[in-house]
């Protein structure tokens, strides 16, 4: 279960988007305390309804671009889960690699907690932008293809020549490979006849609301 976090305007209660969440944050220099606030928020949420279910797994976007030797060394995601309840094997930490401006911290992190227990998941790979000299330095236990690669899956032929190549490349470093963005029945029969392991999108849910405090 992947969390999803929506502001709500004061005036109004007009739902604000991630992205320009985000973005409000970074213009006033609190892009790490609105990221660490969603982390803690989702946690406590997916604790009160799924906590109990050992075989339910939250996956929790990391703000990558906050990375630094302070943020590796805090320990603050560790602190959070246990306060929630939860264990570190009940948790998916997403990453998308583009966005560190410090590769070493980024190792440095993903070691640490995979150490914790806690699974890694590269994200958004197949964009134009990805880098797969990075999937060798953080070793991801997940890979996140991206929906630009999994539209049309079952009718654009150099796509699913791509997406098996990926997935042929998760296998061989032991990775599980995720397809993102699966909107129709063509591509869900597509990607299973591709042997991804698992897959995410409209065509099986679209996000619930939940609100916590």
């Amino acid at each position: 279960m992947e969390a999803l976090s929506f502001g709500l305007h004061p005036d109004g209660g007009r739902i604000i988007p991630p992205l320009q969440l985000f973005h409000e944050a970074e213009s006033q220099g609190k892009t790490l305390d609105l990221d660490r606030l969603c982390r803690e928020k989702a946690l406590v949420a997916f604790a009160e309804r799924f906590g109990r279910d050992t075989d339910l797994m939250l996956w929790l976007n990391l703000e990558t671009s906050i990375l630094s030797e302070e943020v590796v060394g805090s320990d603050r995601l560790m602190r959070a889960v246990h306060e929630s309840g939860l264990a570190p094997h009940q948790i998916v930490i997403e990453i998308v690699e583009t966005h560190v401006p410090d590769v070493s911290s980024l190792q440095k992190f993903v070691e640490i907690y995979k150490g914790y227990g806690f699974s890694v998941a590269l994200d958004d790979v197949g964009t134009s932008h990805s880098n797969l000299e990075r999937i060798a330095r953080i070793k991801p236990d997940i890979i996140k293809i991206d929906r630009c690669l999994i539209h049309d899956l079952d009718q654009e032929r150099y796509r699913y020549i791509v997406v098996r190549s990926l997935r042929n490349l998760a296998q061989s470093i032991g990775a599980l490979v995720l397809a993102e963005g699966l909107e129709t029945e063509g591509e869900a029969l597509a990607a299973l006849d591709l042997d991804i392991n698992l897959h995410q999108g409209y065509y099986y849910a679209k996000p619930e609301e939940y609100l916590t405090g």
